[in-house]
Order: structure tokens, then C-alpha cells, then sequence
């Protein structure tokens, strides 16, 4: 689509010269670009939304399911230090018993 744009003339050259430099058309530059500042509006209102959402829930980790997800990584993979603070926290928490599902679920 064609469309008239109107620049501040020192924003046309340096998009002329970066264009020139880049070895790329000003509409190619000009698409390029406003699909970068897209891209960022988008990722900026979702994360307003996310931020609303959970602004307005509880962000609370649940211990128990916190532990058993730390517990089943492998040992190398998790610094011991920040292992241990979630395998022993400060309150003590019931054995729990896990029965699988049968497709790799448990309840």
C-alpha cells in the first residue's frame, strides 16, 4: 500500500543515511521499523495486562508444589544452596504421597 508520510526533515536524512548505509530501501526501512515499535506496543500492553491480572491475584508460590517441582530436578542443574532452601523450608511440610495416573500425571 502507498501512503504520504510527512518527516521533520533531520529524521528523513538519518532514516536516508541508515537506509544508504544498510543497503535497503527508505520503505523498506520504514516497514522495518514500525514493525520493530509493533512488536514492542504489543509485548508493553501484554505485559500491562499480565500486570493488571496479577496485580489483583495472589502471586504466592504454593510451597508444597514448589518443592516437589525443585526436587525433581536433577542435582547438577539446580545450585545446592537454593535446593536445599526449597527441599527443607523453614516450615515443615507432610510426607506427601503422589499416585500416578498412568499418563505420566499424578494426583
Amino acid at each position: 500500500m502507498k501512503t504520504d508520510i510527512s518527516l521533520p526533515d533531520q529524521i528523513f536524512e538519518e532514516a536516508e543515511a541508515v537506509a544508504q548505509q544498510l543497503g535497503i530501501s527508505r520503505s523498506e526501512l520504514y516497514t522495518e521499523s514500525l514493525k520493530a515499535y509493533l512488536r514492542r506496543h504489543n509485548r508493553e500492553r501484554i505485559l500491562s495486562k499480565l500486570n493488571e491480572v496479577y496485580s489483583q491475584q495472589s502471586s504466592d508460590l504454593d510451597t508444597v508444589m514448589t518443592t516437589i517441582q525443585f526436587m525433581s530436578l536433577p542435582k547438577e542443574n539446580a545450585p545446592s544452596q537454593l535446593l536445599s532452601n526449597f527441599i527443607y523450608p523453614r516450615r515443615r511440610i507432610k510426607q506427601i504421597k503422589l499416585i500416578e495416573n498412568g499418563n505420566g500425571t499424578y494426583r
